[in-house]
């Protein structure tokens, strides 16, 4: 598992160079399995380094601790406050974000929309740490092998008010927070 997550900088650098030498006049194209396979490295990398050291706290921890006494809409609001501050440092030296302006584009927008999709999927998982893992891997990893699309982020927003709206995310819930409270 070191080995992995040493390699994680490696892995995104290489496949960051193969989706910009992807296509274009002039380019190499790469094979669509080079891709597939470095995608795949980079997904596991962010399943074991990022969604499974992150999520037992924030969704495992801290959202059901949240919702025996808040609603999910609240405790996913209550939850995303302190996992956006922790992403500062990363933010602001330069390793991930450049700005306030992207800090706020994407730890308070998009953080927002994330956050409340993640405790729909612990919801319905029924408390499953496993479930946001996987999905925090997942928009951890693509976003360096998919071609960036602003109009499909917007979908993450239309997402996260049908889970609003489909599960009454604004009600308190007699249900247990978490499979250790059954």
């Amino acid at each position: 598992m070191l080995l992995l997550g040493s390699a994680g900088p490696a892995i995104a650098a290489a496949v960051m160079e193969l989706r910009k030498r992807r296509g274009g006049p002039g380019r190499r194209r790469f094979p669509a399995g080079a891709v597939a396979a470095l995608a795949a490295a980079l997904f596991v990398k962010q399943f074991l380094f990022a969604g499974m050291l992150e999520e037992p706290g924030w969704r495992g921890w801290l959202l059901p601790s949240f919702q025996r006494k808040h609603s999910p809409l609240t405790a996913s609001l209550l939850v995303w406050l302190p996992w956006a501050l922790w992403h500062a440092p990363l933010d602001f030296t330069g390793s991930v974000g450049r700005s306030l302006a992207y800090y706020v584009e994407v730890r308070v927008v998009f953080f927002i929309a994330i956050s409340i999709l993640l405790t729909w999927f612990y919801n319905r998982s029924g408390g499953s740490v496993l479930v946001t893992s996987l999905f925090h891997a997942g928009f951890n990893a693509f976003p360096f092998v998919l071609p960036y699309s602003p109009p499909l982020l917007a979908l993450l927003f239309v997402w996260a008010g049908w889970a609003v709206i489909a599960d009454r995310m604004w009600r308190v819930s007699s249900a247990p927070a978490s499979p250790r409270d059954r």
